[in-house]
């Protein structure tokens, strides 16, 4: 049975591809109610256990007052296997996509604020159903690579594992917390979405995130710093706003880049054919090599003495 085929068997219509990358993505509706349907085959990328993790988290962040995009049952079930296949609903999220609004300080703000309380939801969650950042699939995928970026990912990891691993430091994380992964609103808020790459890591790699797709921009080689430096400040100041015990080291910043960017070239380099990358892939693949031969740190920004400046007393 194909996939809408199966889909259409559970009463879901309007059914759309929204195509997706890692997994496929479609829109539907099912009894007048508008809904994202997340298909991903059976043992590749999450077990039923891991995805069923992915609920508890939602719905934790939910009653935490963070709007996400919440679970969806059908059958009683918000995860169905069928044919080799998970299919995970989520309740459909009405607003715009990262390109059709203008980014400002109050989107920044919102999205620190929403990101402390995520972390903040995590630190009083019991342990789930997630691997550690060491077991990411994109990790696996480096090893494959040259051995420059094997080479790279050892040290990095190796950096990583140097660390302590405390309760205010190390945690559930959204593992992808970046400017696509929310929905825009016309009233300036946001709804954070796909969840799919939680797992355990440094809270401070969910900000590493953030701020590295923002540094990147329209041309990896050429690095707005000025308009990142404000970025950065009102992110941190909309994290600091909310009342939370986590704990940050920025010195660790610059190695949660290149954890991101390793993960960033292993997708680049084994989904996507050599020959038919854009200005943008050509650009960012040139910046990481350059970067790792010369082992340049990702950006040239002073975080620690920008975060004095705006961290509460």
């Amino acid at each position: 049975m194909t996939q809408l085929a199966f889909l259409e068997s559970l009463e879901i219509t309007d059914i759309t591809s929204l195509n997706g990358f890692h997994n496929t993505i479609y829109k539907g509706n099912h009894h007048n109610q508008n809904i994202m349907i997340r298909v991903t085959p059976v043992g590749k990328r999450r077990t039923k256990e891991m995805l069923e993790a992915e609920k508890t988290f939602l719905l934790a962040c939910h009653n935490n007052n963070i709007p996400v995009g919440l679970p969806y049952t059908i059958n009683q079930q918000s995860v169905i296997e069928n044919d080799g296949l998970y299919y995970i609903f989520f309740q459909y999220v009405d607003g715009g996509q990262w390109h059709e609004y203008t980014h400002d300080e109050t989107t920044y703000y919102t999205a620190g604020k929403y990101l402390a309380l995520i972390h903040q939801t995590s630190l009083n969650l019991p342990k789930i159903s997630r691997e550690t950042y060491t077991d990411h699939p994109d990790i696996t995928l480096l090893n494959e690579l040259d051995d420059l970026y094997k080479k790279t990912l050892d040290t990095t990891l190796e950096e990583l594992d140097k660390w302590p691993k405390t309760k205010t430091n190390y945690g559930l994380i959204h593992g992808d917390y970046l400017f696509s992964n929310m929905i825009y609103h016309e009233d300036g808020d946001l709804t954070i979405i796909d969840f799919d790459d939680i797992e355990y890591g440094y809270y401070l790699y969910d900000i590493a995130v953030y701020l590295f797709y923002y540094l990147l921009g329209g041309n990896p080689s050429e690095i707005d710093k000025e308009s990142n430096i404000t970025l950065f400040k009102q992110f941190m100041s909309g994290y600091e706003s909310v009342s939370n015990d986590i704990t940050f080291d920025m010195r660790q910043l610059q190695t949660l880049f290149r954890l991101r960017q390793l993960k960033l070239l292993a997708t680049i380099k084994t989904v996507f054919n050599e020959d038919t990358l854009g200005p943008w892939q050509k650009s960012y693949l040139k910046k990481t090599d350059t970067d790792f031969l010369e082992n340049r740190p990702f950006v040239d920004i002073d975080y620690v003495s920008l975060y004095e400046t705006i961290k509460k007393p």
